[in-house]
């Protein structure tokens, strides 16, 4: 895996919303700045990054089955805080 994020490899001009599970870089590639780069600097991109609740919700061990209601309950309540942010990056368009 390069990146967990692959902004680099939206297509189009339009606007990039990217959920983003993971911050951690994984070699000089995946740096979140370089990929914001490649997209051009008229570009609008929005990054969904998990908030403190989310990350609490999830634990230490993704694979644990027994967090996902919590972890669902704790995603659902973000998405309806980020919606109108979202709205707004859709709602752009970009032009150079």
């Amino acid at each position: 895996m390069r990146s967990t994020r692959n902004l680099d490899l939206a297509p189009g001009v339009g606007p990039v919303v990217a959920l983003v599970p993971s911050t951690a870089a994984i070699g000089p590639w995946a740096r979140i700045a370089k990929q914001r780069a490649a997209l051009g600097e008229t570009r609008r991109v929005e990054l969904l990054l998990r908030d403190p609740a989310c990350r609490r919700a999830q634990g230490t061990n993704v694979m644990d089955r027994s967090v996902v209601p919590a972890l669902v309950a704790a995603t659902r309540n973000q998405g309806r805080r980020e919606a109108s942010r979202v709205a707004a990056a859709l709602a752009t368009t970009s032009h150079s």
